[in-house]
């Protein structure tokens, strides 16, 4: 299991989910992605955020931050 991050690396920018608060950093990503109802979380988008989120968390760089990012936007957005 990943641990905490103490300097979690931002997201590129803040993203905000309707029953959640804005999400800014890798940490505040997985701790969303953990709590997300087993179905929602084996949802392709969801499971492709957290393969992101992953990525992310072996290493932090812009691009795979921006993946990041973009996914969870996406993700945010499916009507699923």
């Amino acid at each position: 299991m990943l641990q905490y991050m103490p300097h979690s690396p931002r997201l590129s920018r803040s993203v905000k989910s309707r029953d959640h608060a804005s999400l800014r950093t890798l940490n505040d990503v997985c701790a969303y992605l953990v709590a997300l109802p087993i179905e929602i979380a084996q949802q392709p988008v969801w499971r492709d955020a957290a393969a992101l989120a992953f990525d992310a968390r072996v290493s932090p760089s812009r691009n795979t931050m921006a993946a990041l990012t973009r996914q969870i936007e996406l993700a945010l957005s499916d009507p699923r």
